[in-house]
């Protein structure tokens, strides 16, 4: 996954990017959600070890050299085992992925009001048509052909759709 890229507005396919937008959105926020399962997966793990380093040291305190029990002891040295601590980072490494695929959705989520207002300013004819007969006819052409290249945009992916659809009908039987 590219963000930069995906967030970036390409003023010359504006129907390719209102047609792209909500894939792009969901592909993050899917990614972002798969990390926040993650993560809860995780947590449980680290309470799970925690238990187990609790119950081992409490058993037996002598093992881990302490002399004295108390429950500052008893955490202190949960945290200072190595797998606890390497634990404790992948969390936090998944917890930053999981902000930055969020920062991503309300980047996309700014995209797509610059989009509308994009959109607006174009139909309020803001871009004012040249007044010039030559040119006129030149921005009618090329209007013409973005219409024709939407069209053919949209088949294409709808193609691509029905394709995967089909595809994944094959493996489902399978």
């Amino acid at each position: 996954m590219n963000v930069k890229e995906d967030i970036r507005l390409d003023l010359n396919n504006l129907d390719t990017e209102w047609a792209d937008l909500p894939d792009q959105f969901h592909k993050y926020s899917e990614e972002g959600d798969l990390l926040d399962s993650e993560i809860k997966i995780k947590k449980l793990q680290l309470e799970i070890l925690e238990a187990n380093l609790d119950l081992k040291i409490r058993a037996n305190p002598k093992t881990f050299q302490i002399d004295k029990l108390t429950e500052t002891i008893v955490k202190s040295t949960i945290r200072a085992d190595l797998k606890w601590q390497e634990e404790s980072l992948e969390i936090l490494e998944l917890e930053k992925q999981r902000k930055l695929m969020a920062s991503a959705c309300r980047a996309l989520e700014m995209k797509r009001d610059a989009l509308k207002n994009i959109q607006s300013l174009y139909l309020s004819e803001f871009y004012v048509a040249p007044s010039d007969p030559e040119k006129k006819q030149e921005r009618e052409l090329r209007v013409e052909e973005m219409a024709k290249r939407n069209v053919r945009t949209e088949m294409k992916k709808f193609y691509r759709r029905k394709q995967k659809t089909e595809n994944q009908e094959i493996e489902n039987e399978k």
